[in-house]
């Protein structure tokens, strides 16, 4: 990803009044960790639960954002990273990152396997 780029970072509020956001419009991500399209699935998941639990849309958004915010921001913080670290382009952090990334490689296989466990 080209470093003139601008990222988002995760903010609030996602819904007003009767409205809400859902997927990339709520929380842009790079592309870095394949998340996209599976958050945007969960949230509508989660959305729709809420609205059926809820009877009011604006507490059920509200309940949504609640729920959802926290996982979604971790997502996005870690996509931030993890693009950052591909556009190193100096051979010795290129180095660097690789071997890390071959010594690390169980416990970046295991906090993916985090992120398929979870259950709304």
């Amino acid at each position: 990803m080209p470093t003139n780029q601008k990222i988002i970072t995760p903010t609030q509020p996602w819904s007003k009044q009767n409205i809400t956001l859902l997927g990339d419009a709520a929380h842009p991500m790079l592309p870095t960790m394949g998340q996209g399209a599976c958050t945007a699935l969960e949230d509508a998941f989660v959305v729709a639960k809420c609205l059926k639990q809820l009877f009011n849309p604006i507490v059920a958004f509200q309940q949504y954002e609640l729920k959802r915010f926290p996982r979604t921001k971790a997502i996005v913080e870690q996509s931030l990273r993890a693009g950052k670290m591909g556009e190193l382009d100096h051979p010795f952090g290129v180095v660097l990152r690789n071997t890390f990334i071959k010594l690390m490689g169980a416990t970046i296989s295991s906090s993916f396997k985090s992120l398929h466990a979870y259950r709304a």
